[in-house]
């Protein structure tokens, strides 16, 4: 089976180049990192590295608009499976590995990898951070009517098929930002495709002071929780 994995990232030039050289190397597939209109080099590291056919955005547009670039592109070469990395050292190969593999040998259509199933771990991950994804998974398994540990978890693969399904409308403009990926999950959920968890590694910087994510506390995190809402209530399809 064909195997695409997409990587997203917005101003993040000084760390995609080890994260994609990784990817690259560890053979997975043909890697599609996807430049959302980054202005401090991002798009121009990404093409030095060999190996990688970087989509650009001319603007920032969002994480679920990179994603979807990359999903279309996928699509349209007519790879089988999609797997989702991390484009700045939070994710690791081999784990995506094991779920691209789920899809190929086990039959599952969509496979979450999440940091709180047994042999997961979130790596240097802050309290408040903890606390906050586990708060977001209970409410995803009460909206979704489905148990899962890690709803806010980015890495994932996914068989092509359940992209292409009419019953998903992933062109939908509210979904440009942080809504793309819950409204994913929920619909694999919910819609009847085979959809399972595995533990992965989040990796997050040792140092406290650095960075990890682009989300705001506030903004960000109603945007990844109005999907379920709005398909709960069928306000959105």
């Amino acid at each position: 089976m064909r195997v695409a994995v997409v990587t997203p990232a917005y101003n993040e030039a000084p760390k995609v180049r080890p994260s994609l050289e990784a990817l690259v190397a560890a053979k997975l597939g043909d890697v599609f990192a996807v430049n959302d209109g980054s202005k401090d080099g991002t798009g121009e590291v990404m093409a030095s590295v060999a190996g990688v056919t970087v989509l650009h955005h001319a603007e920032r547009r969002g994480v679920g608009a990179a994603l979807r670039t990359g999903f279309a592109r996928a699509l349209e070469g007519g790879y089988d499976i999609v797997a989702v990395s991390s484009c700045v050292g939070k994710s690791r190969p081999e784990d995506v590995a094991r779920l691209v593999d789920a899809v190929v040998s086990g039959g599952w259509d969509f496979v979450q990898g999440s940091r709180y199933l047994a042999g997961g771990a979130g790596v240097n991950m802050p309290a408040h951070r903890s606390l906050g994804t586990r708060g977001y998974s209970a409410l995803f398994s009460l909206f979704a009517g489905h148990a899962v540990t890690d709803g806010s978890s980015g890495i994932r693969a996914v068989r092509a098929a359940l992209l292409r399904d009419p019953r998903l409308d992933l062109d939908q403009a509210w979904l440009d930002t942080y809504e793309l990926e819950p409204y994913l999950y929920y619909k694999a959920l919910t819609l009847g495709f085979k959809v399972t968890e595995l533990p992965i590694s989040i990796l997050y910087p040792a140092d406290r002071k650095a960075s990890y994510t682009k989300m705001r506390m506030v903004s960000d995190w109603w945007r990844i929780s109005r999907p379920l809402l709005f398909l709960r209530l069928g306000l959105r399809r």
